[in-house]
């Protein structure tokens, strides 16, 4: 499998065949650890499933320019809605508490 992941150019990455079929998922991709763990019980499922984590971290760097376009427009999107929303609240405070002024009983 290692050997795959050197052909493939991930020459840092290790694979573990790990047979598991309680497991969720067939394989599993940890980037941290640059591991690919593989659950599968057959050899073949196995190998397949190995190319497939592979490509996807392959397919990775195609798609981190969108990734991180969305990330930063949902951060816009944040900053704009907070702002917002703060300005709705310092526009509403004034007018509940003029509200619970004069709702409130004079002493007598």
């Amino acid at each position: 499998m290692n050997q795959t992941l050197q052909h493939l150019g991930l020459r840092n990455w290790k694979a573990l065949w790990d047979p598991d079929p309680s497991q969720p998922n067939r394989g599993q991709v940890l980037p941290r650890s640059q591991l690919i763990l593989v659950h599968d019980e057959d050899p073949d499922a196995a190998r397949e499933t190995l190319i497939h984590e592979a490509l996807e971290i392959k397919l990775r760097g195609v798609l981190r320019p969108y990734r991180e376009a969305v990330n930063s427009l949902i951060q816009a999107f944040e900053k704009i809605t907070y702002q917002q929303k703060e300005d709705f609240l310092d526009d509403l405070a004034p007018l509940v508490l003029k509200a619970i002024r004069a709702d409130t009983p004079e002493k007598i």
